[in-house]
């Protein structure tokens, strides 16, 4: 952990930085927009206001809410700053995926990313319509007061895609996914690299294409058809299984044991059982 290091996704009146001695360490508290699911919300920062030591084991300190006893994330700083940003990520591949109920979307596989420690920012739209305001730092993505509203700090730049403990993300439509409203099946996105400093590498961009609804369609309704012909099959099988006891002799060596009084045999309570099953799976 660099000395200069931002502690990332913890905020608010029952977290706090320790130092070495168990000392307060005096922090910032920021925040950067996240679009999601449906809506748009905030990502929390702590931004020490001095340099930490080097070669020094701090703490956050998180109490739950309801909870009288915190517990503490240890870490420990390196020798110094972090240094230059990094360079901007590769994307490695790319791979169109459809799912049940019409989920569509495309996974991204870029290079190095959790391997250094990096954090992955991607937004919609194309470098070559950037404005002055564009984004060039995660300054421009911090909100100066994250205790404001959220419809009071919806205005600015948003980050829509992130990764930092894995090295692809994923985009398109779907559950727990995120495609810009609106936004045609392929779009120009931007993807930058942070280290845990918060240096920023610039941007690289990245075409995105998801499967077209058209094509979610027909993998839809090929699932729905086969569904239907495992109850089929499991009806057909529950069916041949009862007549197979139908047809049974009532008396002899071979005759199966009765069913209980009110009940029916084993084999005609597998066959239910089978059929059940297979309808589950639907």
């Amino acid at each position: 952990m660099p000395t200069d290091a931002l502690i990332w996704g913890y905020f608010g009146p029952n977290q706090r930085l320790l130092g070495p001695s168990g000392e307060v360490v005096p922090v910032d508290e920021r925040a950067y927009r996240v679009a999601r699911t449906g809506h748009r919300g905030t990502e929390s920062v702590l931004i020490p206001r001095e340099r930490l030591q080097p070669n020094a084991r701090y703490s956050i300190e998180v109490t739950a809410e309801g909870d009288a006893t915190p517990y503490l994330i240890h870490f420990v700083t390196g020798s110094g700053p972090a240094g230059e940003p990094p360079a901007p990520p590769t994307l490695l591949s790319s791979e169109r995926q459809i799912g049940s109920s019409g989920d569509r979307w495309v996974d991204l596989y870029f290079q190095g990313v959790p391997e250094r420690g990096l954090i992955l920012f991607g937004i919609s739209g194309d470098p070559a319509l950037g404005s002055p305001s564009e984004p060039t730092s995660v300054e421009d993505f911090f909100v100066d007061d994250p205790t404001l509203p959220l419809e009071e700090i919806q205005e600015g730049p948003t980050v829509e895609w992130t990764a930092d403990d894995e090295q692809w993300v994923s985009a398109g439509i779907g559950l727990c996914r995120l495609w810009p409203n609106g936004a045609p099946d392929i779009l120009n996105a931007r993807f930058a690299a942070l280290d845990i400093a918060g240096n920023f590498s610039g941007w690289a961009e990245v075409p995105l294409e998801i499967p077209s609804a058209a094509e979610a369609q027909v993998v839809a309704d090929a699932e729905r058809a086969a569904w239907a012909e495992e109850a089929a099959e499991a009806d057909r099988v529950a069916a041949a299984n009862l007549a197979m006891l139908a047809d049974r002799p009532s008396s002899g060596a071979c005759t199966a044991a009765p069913a209980r009084a009110g009940g029916m045999s084993a084999l005609a309570t597998l066959a239910l059982a089978l059929t059940a099953a297979l309808r589950r799976r639907r």
